[in-house]
Parts: C-alpha cells; structure tokens; sequence
C-alpha cells in the first residue's frame, strides 16, 4: 500500500515530470484509505479540508468528511492527521469571542501539534512554532519557536522559510536583524514554491502557438525569480510577433497625484524587454548585458554602453561583446574624453578574434579581420594627421585639417571608402584592358 501513497503524491504535485492529476492522486488514495493504510486517511483528510478546483478534477471541500478521516488516522498514529486535527481546533479558536474558551481550543491544538511533531511532520512542527512565538494556548517562547521554525525549515517548510524571512528583516525571536538572512528565506520560498505550474501551462501555450498567454504563465514565473523562465520570456519577447499586448504604465508624480501613460504596443514590447533584460543583467547574465549594451548603444549612451560591454566581456566573456569594445574604442565612444584608444582597440578585437569560433555566424572571422584591418588604418592617418612637426604646425597641415573638417570625426572612413572606391575602379579598369590586349 505504501506504491499507492506514493502514486497519489506523485499525481498531486507532478513529481518525477508526470504531470499533476489530481483526481488520479485520489483514487490512489482511496485504494491505500480501504487497506486501512494510515496515512491515506491524513492525505485525503487534508483534499476535504481545503477542496480542489483543479482542471484535473472537482472536489468539493467537506470539512465534517475531512474531521472524521483525521480522528479516524490519528488513533493509527498517522502524523498529517495529527496535524490536521491541530488545525481544526486552532482555527476554531480564532472564531470565538471568549478568550478563555480559545485558550482552551489552542491548547488542544498544542497538544495535537506537539504528537504530530514529535513523529517528524513539518508541518505540526512549524504550527507548534507558531503558537510558541505568540503564546497561544501555551507559554510564549520565542527562543523555542525559533528552534523549532530552523528544524521545520530544514525539512523543507516553506512556511517556516518566510516566516525566519519575516523575523530576519525586524530581529524578533533570538533573530538577529539581517537583510542578508533574510533575501537567503524569501528566495528559497521563491525558487520552491508552487512555480512549476507556470511553466508548465508556458511551455504547452507555447507549444500550441499562443506565444502571449505563454509570455504572461512566464513572466508569473519570473515575479518567483525563475531563472528559466526569465529566459523564455525574453526568448519570446525578442523573436516572436505578440498579439494584442498593450501595457497602462503609472508615473507618480507626487502623494497626492498620479498620471497614467497608455503605451503603444512597440512602446510597452521595449519597456517590458528592457525591464526583463536588466533583472538578468542584474543576475550577471552575459547575454543581457550584451543586449543591455545594445540598447544604451542605439540611445546613444556610449558610456553606460561600455560599461554593459565591459561587465559581458569578463573572464570568459562573449566574443561579440569584445568585438563592440574595440569598434567603440577605435571610435573614441564612450572613452575617457572621446578620444580613439587604438592599443585597447586592438586587444579587444585580437580576443574576439581568438573567440570567433564561438560567433554562431561564421562571417564573423571575416567581420573581424576587416575591423582590423580597419584599425590600422585609422591608426596611420590618425598619427600623420595629428603629428605635430618640431618647429610648429605648417601650412600644409592647416590646410590639411581645414580640408577634412566638413566630414567631422569620421573624416577617415570617408577616406577609407574613396580609397576602396578608387582601387575597385582600378582593377575593372585593370581586367578590362586584360580583354583589350587579348583580344
């Protein structure tokens, strides 16, 4: 009977990737519950006690059903009937005005609490905790309370994780005040709490071609700090048409007032990728800070740019991410006073070289040979046009800069590109007098 207890948890929470069916769960249940099987009776005690509204099955909430199939599992000794009948009378006691009769039901709850721990129920444990920290029905022990939060946290009670979240931010109950402690609580909360339906129900909307209800199921993730689903979504913002998305985004002006922005749809699509794109950044995504330094690139924010740039290309960073480090550099963007720092260039570009085999795009080899190739070239003109000759600048250097000046800064890739233009003339020139001798 025990395969049939394991069945049923498998179908109620989807482990082992079977997918979640409850009314599987309780059949399973009900066949360990006619064995006599203690702990089906706490299992199926616990689906009455709340009811399911699941797509899988309906079942109604029967809290009379649930009560006689926890008395009926605690004369068995079953630990989450125990349990069960602790909350009952603990939930009894918060609806009474007389305080001396929800002492009495908090007691009883208590003592519940205390066999249903004593048998390694996390749950017992953590309302045990609960009522020691408020002395409810029993002496106030913050100190008790906490000890028995950390054992129901260490056999994974979420709630005992937010609650020691929860006394971590104030310092209560022998907690000293640490935010630290406190983030390490809440995200485990986050990354085990119940998320996994979002993905799940992401991935078929996904599957079936609603990219916009699959973009919302992952973005619900994301709110549970998902890594993967962060990446899904922004998978999704980046490549695929969405239908129908429109966002209303609030600007506080101030306490006593409030206007509202109506987005247009591309307005609220770059809002939405470039808030998502800065939560992976934050996290130390690479591929994010590269977009994100894209982004501040296209808005013409070089110096946050590079910055993007520079976080992206660390360590064993992106090769594109190189490659745009040593074309801001060659360009002065975003260097220190705007001026061309063609050694950084240089080393930049030389990395990303030696990385290109990671560039799915295999021009990029090419791409980056031309950039060098381009470098030094800006290079030589750079050094003859900014020489300065011992006895002063000459008249030919003035009109040299007077000559350039209507092209600006880039005066260079001007030259660059007349020199390109002249030498493709010269060699159809060139093969074309080939035919004339030939001929």
């Amino acid at each position: 009977m025990a395969s049939k207890m394991t069945l049923g948890y498998t179908y109620l929470y989807g482990l082992h990737s079977q997918e979640v069916d409850v009314a599987k769960a309780v059949l399973h249940f009900e066949d360990a519950l006619a064995k006599n099987h203690p702990a089906a009776y706490g299992a199926l005690g616990q689906l009455y006690m709340q009811g399911v509204d699941d797509i899988s099955a309906q079942l109604a909430a029967d809290p009379e059903k649930a009560f006689r199939l926890f008395e009926q599992g605690q004369a068995l000794g079953d630990p989450a009937s125990l349990n069960g009948l602790g909350y009952f009378y603990a939930r009894s006691a918060s609806l009474l005005s007389a305080v001396s009769e929800q002492d009495k039901r908090f007691e009883k709850a208590g003592e519940y609490y205390t066999k249903s721990a004593e048998l390694g129920n996390a749950d017992a444990t953590y309302n045990l905790a609960v009522l020691k920290l408020h002395g409810k029905g029993m002496p106030k022990e913050p100190e008790k309370a906490k000890t028995l939060l950390q054992i129901a946290s260490g056999k994974g009670s979420l709630l005992a994780n937010w609650q020691l979240g929860l006394l971590s931010i104030v310092g209560g109950a022998g907690m000293p005040q640490s935010d630290a402690n406190a983030l390490r609580f809440l995200k485990e909360v986050m990354h085990k709490g119940q998320w996994s339906r979002h993905l799940g129900e992401a991935f078929a909307a996904y599957v079936g071609g609603s990219h916009t209800l699959a973009l919302v199921q992952y973005l619900l993730a994301c709110e549970m700090d998902v890594p993967s689903a962060r990446a899904n979504a922004l998978h999704i913002l980046n490549g695929n048409g969405l239908e129908g998305v429109d966002v209303i985004r609030y600007r506080e002006e101030g306490i006593a007032e409030a206007s509202s922005e109506l987005l247009s749809r591309g307005e609220a699509l770059e809002e939405l990728i470039l808030t998502m794109t800065l939560r992976a950044a934050l996290e130390g995504d690479r591929a994010a800070l590269l977009r994100l330094g894209d982004h501040y690139f296209a808005k013409g924010n070089y110096s946050r740019s590079l910055a993007c740039y520079q976080q992206s290309s660390a360590g064993a960073g992106l090769p594109q991410a190189l490659f745009n480090l040593g074309y801001m550099c060659m360009y002065g963007l975003g260097t220190t006073g705007g001026r061309p720092d063609f050694s950084t260039a240089k080393r930049y570009l030389d990395m990303s070289l030696e990385r290109s085999d990671q560039i799915s795009n295999g021009d990029a080899f090419y791409a980056v040979k031309g950039a060098l190739v381009a470098l030094n070239f800006r290079y030589w003109l750079h050094y003859f046009s900014h020489r300065v000759p011992a006895q002063g600048p000459s008249e030919t250097d003035s009109l040299m800069r007077l000559a350039i000046r209507p092209f600006g800064v880039l005066w260079d890739d001007w030259l660059l590109g007349l020199s390109g233009g002249i030498a493709l003339c010269l060699l159809v020139l060139r093969n074309q007098l080939a035919d004339v001798v030939r001929r």
